[in-house]
């Protein structure tokens, strides 16, 4: 629908989209409808259709209203202080903004699931911001690479904690986290990194372990992937499902209750494979560093084999939020666990491991999208000795630490 010329027509418009950005944020994309947001707005239904086609419509639009109060915020202008400091006041300005358009973000990230372009077109805007920032060369690989980074860990912590657990995060977090995205994990040099790191992709595998798709189960689920993965749960219908899987209907409802209940049981396979790869990938480390780089080798392997599964993973936040947040709890809980069985004494820059594994997390999870869901294929060679550089290492002041 074109833009409103006037004044009134534009605040009409934007009071729509918040009004739908807080119903999405609170209930979920499918579980709302035109009429909630008119009432949400104060506007008559026909007010709606003047601005909007449809419910997607909005959906998509919100992406664009968040990048331009982001690019209004002036998140560039962070010139002066040490790259350690600049990133930890970065975060901080960054949770502040977070909490005051919490609705946009979830709505945001909720429209990947319809539409991918918008958010990565924010996500791009936002990589720019954090290059221009900390680079004086910001259009490089490794530039790039630590915007990733850092998104990933604003992300995950603002979800996290701003979200699920309605609190701020500490200024004593933030100048953590800022240390851990500017300088890297690492507490002391790494003699043969890059040997390692080569290892750790050469170990990653990419075979699948869902059902096999000889058997009905097997192929509805193998579809329920492809589908769910490209449509989003909201979109995605039974039909379409037993289309892809060469089955009636009715065979459907012989294994599943309802497209939800397959739903659920895609996402604990999926759930259970990506864990899998995690433990198996660990076998044999001779330190906490090498288990390290075979998770972040075998998460992009997990990614490149099930793409649409792990944009499955993601939506599941916005269709069963509970459950999401118990799987990520389960999956940090575990991360924390290992760390502080493995790592050795100053292995790491800080033994805070809570804070670090959540971390980690949202960086593998952006560089994943980044590399390997958006991109053609998994990392090389030289594009993971980058990738885990930056983790380990941090940005290029850093690179002597490498052995």
């Amino acid at each position: 629908m074109p833009i409103p010329r006037t004044e009134k027509g534009r605040q009409t418009r934007l009071r729509i989209a918040h009004g739908a950005a807080r119903l999405f944020a609170a209930r979920g994309f499918q579980d709302t409808d035109i009429s909630d947001i008119c009432s949400e707005a104060g506007i008559a239904t026909g007010g709606y259709y003047r601005h909007f086609s449809g419910l997607e419509e909005v959906l998509l639009e919100i992406p664009l209203i968040l990048k331009e109060r982001l690019l209004a915020a002036g998140f560039g202008e962070c010139a002066g202080a040490a790259p350690e400091e600049k990133a930890a006041a970065v975060l901080e300005r960054f949770f502040v903004f977070f909490r005051e358009n919490a609705d946009l973000f979830q709505t945001l990230r909720q429209s990947e699931f319809v539409a991918a372009a918008p958010a990565r077109n924010f996500r791009d805007t936002w990589a720019k911001l954090l290059a221009e920032c900390f680079f004086d060369a910001p259009e490089t690989q490794e530039a790039e690479i630590f915007a990733q980074v850092f998104m990933g860990v604003q992300e995950f912590f603002a979800v996290k904690n701003i979200v699920w657990e309605r609190r701020g995060v500490s200024p004593a977090t933030c100048a953590l986290l800022g240390r851990l995205c500017a300088g890297g994990i690492a507490g002391r040099k790494v003699p043969g990194f890059a040997a390692l790191a080569q290892k750790a992709l050469v170990r990653a595998d990419g075979q699948s372990r869902l059902p096999p798709a000889r058997d009905t189960r097997g192929r509805l689920l193998r579809a329920a992937e492809e589908v769910f993965g490209k449509a989003g749960f909201a979109n995605a219908a039974v039909a379409d499902i037993c289309r892809r899987a060469g089955v009636a209907v009715g065979s459907f409802y012989l294994h599943f209750e309802s497209k939800d209940a397959a739903f659920r049981e895609l996402t604990s396979m999926l759930g259970a494979d990506l864990l899998r790869r995690n433990y198996e990938s660990a076998g044999g480390s001779a330190s906490r560093t090498e288990t390290e780089l075979r998770s972040f080798a075998a998460f992009f392997s997990f990614v490149r084999a099930h793409g649409m599964g792990y944009r499955i993973i993601r939506e599941m936040e916005f269709v069963h939020p509970r459950v999401a947040r118990n799987y990520y709890g389960v999956l940090q809980a575990e991360y924390v666990k290992s760390m502080r069985r493995a790592a050795a004494k100053g292995e790491f820059f800080t033994e805070d491991y809570p804070n670090m594994s959540l971390a980690l997390m949202g960086a593998g999870h952006m560089l994943g999208m980044r590399y390997v869901l958006y991109g053609s294929e998994a990392p090389d060679e030289e594009l993971f000795g980058k990738i885990v550089s930056q983790v380990f290492f941090g940005i290029p002041q850093g690179r002597e630490a490498i052995c």
